[in-house]
């Protein structure tokens, strides 16, 4: 769960990680296409009213990371899935959402890979009044997964 509150003016922020860990042994050397499947499940609330104050913002960020590693980490290829907020705004709604991302690396045959999956969560609230939240821990509908990854 990532979740901001800011009273009398003051600054809320939570930053939070998620990792998921896979190995795969490629069978001949070349260029392989991973596909994770990232799923959020939350309920998601951001709420700032500026009115005449100009110092009040909220904000909420999902986003999906992947790197993989043989021999040498390859790189991070990353993704915003979700990015809502502003000075104005008052969103109280459900996040269902499953997001494959595209990763293209060239893995020698044989030698085992570790794929790495992880999921970055940022809420930010400023100002009195001001509160963001992304809830992944309350509810038995909710959950955040990396349940699989497609290797073509």
């Amino acid at each position: 769960m990532a979740e901001a509150i800011a009273a009398n003016r003051a600054v809320g922020k939570i930053q939070s990680w998620v990792e998921f860990g896979f190995w795969f042994r490629p069978s001949v050397s070349r260029f392989y296409s991973l596909r994770p499947l990232f799923r959020f499940r939350s309920d998601l609330i951001v709420r700032a009213n500026d009115g005449i104050f100009p110092s009040k913002l909220a904000l909420v960020t999902g986003s999906a990371w992947t790197n993989l590693h043989q021999y040498t980490w390859k790189g991070w290829n990353s993704t915003n899935v979700n990015d809502i907020g502003g000075s104005n705004v008052n969103v109280n709604t459900r996040q269902d959402l499953d997001r494959y991302t595209y990763n293209s690396y060239l893995l020698a045959g044989v030698d085992w890979a570790f794929i790495r999956c992880v999921i970055g969560l940022w809420a930010y609230a400023r100002g009195s009044g001001s509160y963001a939240k992304n809830d992944f821990a309350t509810g038995n509908a909710n959950l955040l997964c990396v349940p699989h990854v497609y290797v073509v």
